[in-house]
């Protein structure tokens, strides 16, 4: 019983480490990875760009893109 829960515990492990280490490559074709609109009036229309550029050899796909609240849209 207690095998498993480690052997368990060792796959859960493993499993998040690589993605975490798998992303950290996209990071560097990013010069700015965030950015803070301080306060914006309501209603007001307020975009920002964040330039990336492919330094590896092989295409990029883009599969999503996500934002650390609700409150804006990609």
């Amino acid at each position: 019983m207690a095998r498993k829960i480690v052997l368990a515990a060792t796959v859960s492990v493993l499993c998040f480490a690589s993605t975490a280490l798998g992303q950290q490559w996209a990071y560097k074709m990013f010069q700015v990875r965030e950015h803070n609109f301080g306060t914006v009036a309501r209603d007001a229309k307020a975009e920002f760009e964040f330039p990336f550029k492919n330094i590896f050899v092989k295409d990029v796909h883009i599969a999503g893109v996500r934002v650390s609240c609700g409150c804006t849209s990609v």
